[in-house]
Formats: structure tokens, sequence, C-alpha cells
């Protein structure tokens, strides 16, 4: 294959392989498919496992190799940066920021609220100092054990009452504090979208609605304005006694997208859909952008987007994303789908040609 560049073109047929390119790069940012389902459908058939490996060019200077391997059967990945272990998954996630555009995308607002929550907690992952990590994990672990006490508390019909307490607290503190990070995050997600409804772009791929009906509120997973996640905790203790699991808390957050007041998926057309769904991912790759810590620069991946999108709707979007400062990677069916003028603002693309499962210059 051909050194990379900022913009890279791949078309071939349908079937052809060209979507596993985007799947292994994603593989290398996430461990995961974007395309959702188990990690053993990214392993080929009649193998063991799978293994993705590249090298990425530091913005600021500098080479780095990073590989990714899932077994069959097995949970988790092994992920490796120059030859040493990372020890998470939002260790890697650090090392290569992705974003995706696909025709799946929809799900984004049509969806469950993980979809947006994953979408809101990307832009944190990657912002320096934040503190956003230590706060999540501390809070998984608080959710994780307060709930395994409530079950056996629903089977075997007793319940210690102080230790429920203990991990009350402990959740209330982390979960205020994941919170308040997410909160400023989310506003800034907002005042992005906000700034792409509001400008003559808006009608290229969000047409047919008024902008200024179009609202995205932060739900921090409990009525944050009338009381504290301590005290929501307290209220909701018979219920979540009695179901077995937590239910006030920053593991229900969301960011529900209304139009003229209804919920946006009951309301909007498919296209229309599309092109909100677009738009949030722009507008968390644009605050990325501006935010990312030094020698970062992260990857945008498209998939068969033009089938979905008129010439004038395609080529805007084209230019949009060629001009965040993010290497991007499209796919395509045909060669004429995305014309290489609308790449053209970060230069010339590279251009690929997949048949078989195997990746040429064009």
């Amino acid at each position: 294959m051909a050194d990379l560049g900022d913009v890279n073109l791949i078309h071939g047929d349908n079937g052809a392989g060209k979507t596993s390119i985007l799947e292994a790069i994603h593989m290398l940012a996430l461990a995961r498919s974007f395309r959702g389902g188990k990690p053993d459908q990214l392993i080929a058939r009649g193998l063991d496992d799978a293994l993705v490996r590249a090298e990425l060019e530091s913005a600021t200077g500098g080479s780095h190799r990073l590989g990714v391997q899932r077994a069959r059967g097995i949970a988790g990945a092994r992920c490796r940066l120059d030859g040493e272990p990372l020890p998470t998954l939002s260790a890697l996630a650090a090392t290569l920021p992705a974003q995706v555009l696909d025709t799946g995308s929809t799900e984004l607002v049509t969806g469950e609220p993980q979809l947006r929550r994953q979408l809101l907690d990307w832009g944190m992952f990657h912002v320096k100092h934040s503190g956003f990590h230590g706060h999540w994990q501390r809070y998984r672990r608080g959710l994780e054990q307060r709930n395994k006490l409530l079950r056996r508390g629903k089977i075997s019909g007793r319940l210690d009452s102080a230790e429920l307490m203990v991990w009350s607290r402990d959740l209330a503190e982390s979960g205020e504090a994941l919170t308040a990070l997410r909160a400023a995050q989310a506003q800034a997600l907002i005042d992005e979208v906000r700034g792409l409804l509001d400008a003559d772009l808006s009608d290229v791929l969000w047409h047919g609605q008024d902008p200024q009906s179009v609202d995205v509120v932060f739900y921090p997973g409990w009525d944050r304005d009338d009381m504290a996640l301590d005290e929501a905790l307290l209220k909701a203790e018979a219920t979540d006694r009695a179901t077995g699991y937590t239910h006030p808390g920053p593991h229900r957050a969301d960011l529900r997208v209304k139009v003229a007041g209804q919920p946006a998926a009951q309301v909007l057309s498919r296209g229309q859909l599309k092109g909100l769904a677009a738009l949030l991912r722009l507008a968390q790759a644009q605050l990325f952008v501006r935010n990312r810590p030094p020698g970062v620069r992260g990857v945008f991946l498209v998939d068969d987007l033009p089938a979905e999108l008129d010439a004038r709707r395609r080529g805007w979007l084209a230019e949009y994303i060629a001009g965040l400062d993010m290497q991007v990677f499209a796919t395509h069916i045909g060669v004429d789908d995305f014309a290489p003028g609308d790449w053209a603002v970060l230069g010339e693309p590279r251009r690929f040609h997949v048949k078989h499962g195997r990746v040429s210059a064009f």
C-alpha cells in the first residue's frame, strides 16, 4: 500500500472488504467493532484470533508501534504500545482517538442512551487533566458493588443497611464529581451543535426543519436540580431493594435530542435523523480538535456515507471533515462517489481500491 495521507479514499464493490479496513483501525482505537456485535465477529472464520498492528506518527514528531489482539472465546483484548502492555482500554482509546460516521449512525439519535453517553464520554477521555477517568472508574466499581449487595438482599430477603449506606455514600461522591465534569462537557458539545445548526451550512445535512426547533439537553441520570445524588439514592432505596439494582445515577445519563419539544426520533424523517446524527459526530470531532492534548491528532472514519447523500450534501460533508485536522479514511462503492476535489482542503487525497480483500493504490 502507498503511504497514507491526510485523506484516504477507499473504494470497492460491496463485500470486497473495504469496511474491514475501517474495522481494523477502529479495533486499534477501541478494541471492538464500530458496528456492534460480539468481539468474536472480528475474527475471520476458521481462525483463533485477530491481530492488528500499526505505526502511529505523532503530530509533534516521532512514531509508535501499536498492536491489538483478540482471541476467540476470551474476554478482553491484548493491547501493546511500543511492545509494552497498555493497562486499560481507556489508555488504548487515548492513544488513537477515533470518530465514526456510517449508515447506521441514526442509532445515535434513535437508539439507547448508552450510545449518547459513549459519545459524551469519548470527549471526556481526551481532555487532558480532566480527572474524569478516575471518577468514572470509581463510580463503576461502586455501582457494581452496590448492585451485588442489592441482588443478594433481594434473593436472601436480608440486606445489611449499614453496608448499603457505605456504598451509597461512595457512589454519591464519585457520581457527583463525574456528573459535574460530564455536565460541563455536555454544555460544550451542545454549544458546538448549536453553532453548526445556526450556520448557513445546517440546511446541507439537516434540511426541512427550523434549526431553532432543535434542543439537545443533558440529563444527568437523576433530577439533579431538585436533589443531590445521595438524596436521590435514599429516596429510591425501597425500589432498589425490590428490583435488585440501582436506579438513579450517572449510569443513566443521556443527551436527549428533541425537535419542537418532541423526541427527534418521533418527528424526523430517516434522512433528517441521519443528518442530525452527522451533526452530533461532527460537533464532537470539532470539540476534540479544539481541546486535544499535544501530539494527538485522531482519525475520522466514514463508511459508505455517499449512498445516503446527494452530491451537494456529500461534497459539503467531505469538505468539512477534511478540514477538521484529523486523518480521514472514507469508504465508498463507486470511484466517483467522492470526487477528489471534495477533499481538496488538505491537498490531494490518496485513493485505494479493494478487491477480494486485497488493497492497492488507485
